[in-house]
């Protein structure tokens, strides 16, 4: 469910496609309808040039940083600013990259290009 739109196409073909087992449907129509519930296909940014734009510099920053799987603590401790700052520009860039969570983050940004690891 973290690839919002991504992984809700290929669930909507594969529960439209009728070829699904028996005792999988139940569980994929679950996963349709939570990804309907959370809106993630109308929250999913459509290009990372027009998030990136949205980010701020700081936002962009942190958002590598925990890329690289830097702790609050310890990103704020790298940018000398206080770990509810830190939580603040969190909450702002999930807001703007439609997510709950620093994995999701990390992994949209990745898909958009926005970060890379290794």
């Amino acid at each position: 469910m973290d690839e919002g739109p991504v992984i809700s196409k290929l669930l909507q073909t594969t529960q439209a496609s009728g070829k699904v087992k028996a005792d999988l449907t139940p569980y994929v129509d679950r996963l349709v309808a939570g990804l309907q519930r959370a809106g993630q296909d109308r929250l999913a940014p459509t290009s990372g040039a027009r998030i990136l734009s949205a980010l701020s510099p700081r936002e962009t920053e942190i958002l590598t940083l925990i890329a690289k799987g830097l702790s609050n603590k310890e990103i704020a401790r790298s940018l000398d600013i206080g770990p509810e700052t830190v939580k603040s520009y969190l909450k702002s860039v999930f807001i703007k990259l439609g997510v709950e969570r620093r994995a999701q983050a990390v992994s949209r940004a990745q898909t958009l290009g926005l970060v890379t690891t290794q």
